[in-house]
């Protein structure tokens, strides 16, 4: 999800002054499973796809659906 629609979304959905529990992710937390860096291709390819996963997000998922994304070749990745 871009930045700009979780901004649109958390202010049609809470209050400023609600409490809520936040955990986001950005590409330069995680490298492939050779070490490398991840493209921007990928990145995002990884993140629309988390967006329609029905597994609780943590850093744990992100990096196996970047494996399953590469594996399946659901993309070009």
């Amino acid at each position: 999800m871009k930045v700009k629609a979780a901004i649109e979304v958390l202010s049609k959905w809470f209050d400023l002054d609600d409490d809520i529990v936040i955990d986001w992710f950005e590409k330069d937390d995680f490298r492939d499973e050779n070490g490398q860096e991840i493209d921007d291709e990928l990145w995002e390819a990884t993140c629309y796809r988390a967006e329609d996963s029905e597994f609780l997000m943590d850093r744990d998922v992100v990096e196996i659906m970047m494996r399953e994304l590469r594996r399946n070749n659901e993309s070009k990745f």
